[in-house]
């Protein structure tokens, strides 16, 4: 089905309980043979389309002109006024003009009595006009938000941040997730912990292990120090070598070795950045299961299901189950700022905690 352009779309206002308060009929301005009217494209997606690119099913242009009329059953409900949306002086007929404001735009149905208080909501998708909307525009906002997270993520200096719980109302929540679901379905996140897993951060740690005196050892003063002072003894038969200096030899003695240690705190971050998105998701069902309050928290509290269970099977692989649990990230970490895969997912992790504050 392709995208068809109207003379006329509606758009359906629903209450936090998900029920239809109102529609916005929302027309072109002007006729369809004036240049005004040619660049004020008005279209209807796909549900399946705008679900995948996330964008509402109504979507009009930056610059339009579009009129709109409020109908309900109540003739005191209206469009609140903002900056976009401009009523006539019978309220419940206006004027939508987005300018250059390009993304979601909310529909806010008040009663005329408190034009403060939204009762309903509906949304329109106002697209870009100059560049290509879902390739360009919105790949330019998160080229944006990858550059300025990676303002934290080029830091020179050794600093240090404490880790601690914090509350996530409703509205926070929603927000990870779309973050969440965008971010976890990605072949480069996907690639990101590969990379991660293939070729892991190491450190040589020193480490004491009892061997038998009968393995091979580096001679050395520590060796020759256990030899002669070493506990639980044997005797040395008379036609051993050192038989002349020493009747006996202890049965084992204790050797330092280098073994490679993946339990490094860039390695905890990592464990710790998975198990942040996989706690995220388990509050977003918790909510939803509590407290459905729209017709979509059945395909959220699915997607969470889906998600939580591919993060489950990623904590499992490599190194993750023996790593311990962090309390501190080393944010000056060269390993974090520019090893392959480390850095992508240190990056991901600083905007799923910026994108509830932006």
């Amino acid at each position: 089905m392709q995208e068809i352009e109207e003379d006329s779309q509606t758009v359906d206002c629903l209450s936090p309980g998900g029920q239809i308060v109102a529609q916005i009929k929302i027309e072109v301005f002007g006729k369809r043979s004036s240049d005004q009217a040619r660049s004020s494209s008005l279209i209807k997606i796909e549900e399946s389309k705008a679900k995948e690119f996330g964008e509402a099913r109504i979507q009009i242009r930056e610059h339009g002109r579009y009129r709109y009329e409020v109908k309900s059953e109540d003739p005191n409900l209206l469009l609140r006024e903002t900056s976009e949306v401009i009523p006539d002086s019978n309220p419940v007929r206006g004027a939508i003009e987005p300018s250059d404001h390009c993304g979601r735009l909310t529909l806010e149905v008040v009663h005329k009595d408190a034009p403060d208080l939204p009762i309903a909501f509906g949304e329109v998708e106002v697209r870009s006009i100059k560049v290509g909307y879902r390739k360009d525009y919105r790949g330019m906002l998160n080229e944006i938000a990858r550059r300025s997270s990676a303002l934290l993520v080029d830091s020179k200096i050794s600093t240090r941040v404490r880790l601690e719980g914090s509350n996530k109302d409703r509205s926070l929540l929603e927000q990870q997730f779309e973050f969440l679901r965008n971010l976890l379905t990605s072949r480069r996140f996907r690639g990101s912990v590969e990379c991660v897993l293939r070729a892991p951060h190491k450190k040589l740690r020193k480490t004491k292990v009892r061997q038998s005196i009968r393995r091979p050892n580096r001679a050395g003063r520590e060796l020759s120090v256990q030899i002669a002072k070493g506990q639980n003894r044997i005797g040395l038969p008379s036609s051993h070598p050192l038989k002349t200096r020493l009747t006996s030899i202890p049965n084992s003695v204790v050797k330092t070795e280098r073994i490679d240690d993946l339990d490094t705190p860039e390695n905890r971050f990592v464990k710790m950045a998975l198990k942040d998105f996989h706690s995220t998701l388990l509050e977003i069902q918790k909510h939803i299961e509590k407290d459905k309050v729209s017709r979509d928290d059945e395909r959220i509290l699915k997607d969470a299901k889906v998600l939580e269970k591919t993060l489950d099977d990623l904590l499992r692989r490599g190194f993750f189950p023996e790593v311990s649990r962090p309390t501190l990230i080393p944010h000056g970490s060269t390993i974090l700022q520019r090893k392959e895969g480390y850095r992508q997912i240190y990056s991901n992790w600083l905007q799923f905690h910026m994108a509830g504050l932006l």
